[in-house]
């Protein structure tokens, strides 16, 4: 997964292009507007939504400001975290899911400020390490 809110830097259209010449299936997570609305900063002229496998639009307006008012000269009220976080969590519920209803218990971590947590997690990791790259 990749994350630019415009799409048109050249890192995140190289890690995209880097990830599929490997063979890892991109999601990118960015506002389409900005392809419309802007120009790309990649030497291709293409953008992070080009070189993805599946894009999760944001629908965050070019500027990333959500409010104006007459009596403040700029737009203000950024909701590109706010929006990115809220689609990422979807994702995963919506993969939790799909793999509940195939039969599969996704490997999920629980709170570890519940009774159980730590032990759980532990289990977690130790299943899934190989593909589980955190640092503690």
């Amino acid at each position: 997964m990749i994350i630019s809110l415009s799409g048109r830097n050249a890192l995140p259209v190289e890690m995209a292009t880097g990830a599929r010449a490997r063979g890892v299936k991109v999601i990118g997570v960015t506002s389409v507007a900005y392809a419309a609305e802007t120009t790309s900063r990649h030497s291709s002229g293409t953008f992070l939504k080009d070189h993805c496998d599946i894009v999760v639009d944001s629908k965050i307006t070019v500027g990333d400001a959500e409010l104006t008012l007459d009596t403040i000269p700029a737009p203000f009220a950024p909701a590109s975290t706010v929006v990115t976080t809220a689609l990422m969590q979807a994702v995963v519920a919506t993969a939790a899911a799909t793999l509940a209803d195939r039969g599969i218990e996704p490997p999920l971590l629980r709170s570890g400020n519940v009774d159980g947590g730590h032990d759980w997690n532990a289990r977690v990791m130790t299943e899934y390490g190989d593909r589980i790259f955190y640092r503690h």
